[in-house]
């Protein structure tokens, strides 16, 4: 029933690249969309190998992951780049699948392999995302004149319009606040370029800072929406984006891991000693460690981040079955 539009969504992958035409405003698409028709044809995927293609499907799974690591290289949106690490972890849960499902041929475990290899630094990178979304708000401060005496608001402009309001009122000073968020979103981006390892030290201590925060200060009379708008959101907050991003990153290794098992025919016996020997490239990214073997499960796993405040930073478990 839905071919069409499987068509239309599979007419993407064409593209040599991404970009974002459309100017960012609230009525505009962003790529949840096209995620729901993925999550479709990831079903069919995975019908294809249940019917005894897993070739077939592994092809469709590769094919469907390049078009979203181009999403995640160049989208300057950062909830594209969300959607796209979604995509691509869903993708990778599905080629482990049915790479401890069935027997597969070298040439094939070898579309798998490219499919779920390890992220690059670019893809890794979020900080001209950050500086994007800094961009936007700035722009939308640097332009509230225009709306300030509007009496009406359309769905487009609601939000410029009421800041605009705010700031004749001089609860909110437009030039202020973007110097205030170009600290904040500058700091964020010099931390999301950092390896997973130092940057889960950033994390530690922008929760700690965040808790001992107090909301509202004397000096807050002046400039209070501007402050309310830099402080609500805390470094934390974006850092758990940078996270699900490591988190994608080990889970890849993880499952290249698990293609290199079934390459050279690893046995339990030697699966500690095979992650050992694995090599940095394919450790878990925070720890720099080994990757880690659950013989009662006969799974691999590490922890990665958690983005709930009360759990421990380093608290959520990724695996894969064997």
């Amino acid at each position: 029933e839905d071919k069409v539009l499987l068509d239309r969504y599979r007419a993407l992958y064409s593209y040599a690249y991404f970009h974002e035409t459309i100017k960012p405003r609230p009525t505009a698409p962003f790529y949840s969309a096209p995620a729901t028709v993925a999550a479709l044809a990831r079903a069919q995927a995975a019908q294809q190998a249940l019917r005894g293609n897993p070739g077939g499907a592994l092809r469709r799974l590769h094919e469907d992951t390049a078009f979203w690591r181009r999403v995640i290289t160049d989208s300057r949106l950062l909830v594209n780049r969300m959607i796209a690490v979604a995509s691509i972890q869903t993708n990778a849960q599905l080629i482990s699948e049915i790479i401890a499902t069935y027997r597969l041929p070298t040439d094939k475990l070898q579309i798998a392999a490219t499919a779920i290899r390890p992220l690059t630094d670019q893809e890794r990178d979020l900080s001209g995302v950050f500086r994007y979304e800094f961009s936007l708000g700035a722009h939308m401060l640097t332009h509230l004149d225009s709306h300030a005496y509007q009496t009406d608001c359309d769905s487009d402009s609601w939000s410029a319009c009421m800041f605009g309001k705010l700031s004749t009122a001089s609860l909110l000073k437009p030039n202020a606040t973007i110097n205030m968020s170009f600290e904040k979103f500058n700091r964020i981006a010099q931390a999301s370029k950092l390896p997973a390892k130092p940057f889960l030290e950033q994390v530690k201590q922008a929760r700690g800072d965040d808790e001992s925060r107090s909301f509202i200060k004397w000096h807050f009379v002046y400039n209070p929406i501007g402050k309310m708008l830099n402080t609500i959101p805390g470094d934390s907050l974006y850092y758990n984006y940078v996270g699900r991003v490591h988190n994608l990153d080990g889970f890849l290794r993880l499952a290249s891991l698990q293609v290199d098992m079934k390459r050279q025919g690893v046995r339990d016996s030697q699966i500690a000693s095979f992650l050992k020997n694995a090599g940095p490239n394919l450790y878990n990214p925070y720890t720099n460690e080994p990757m880690l073997w659950d013989i009662k499960k006969r799974s691999i796993y590490f922890y990665g981040m958690s983005d709930k405040e009360n759990e421990e930073p380093l608290s959520k478990r990724f695996e894969v079955q064997l």
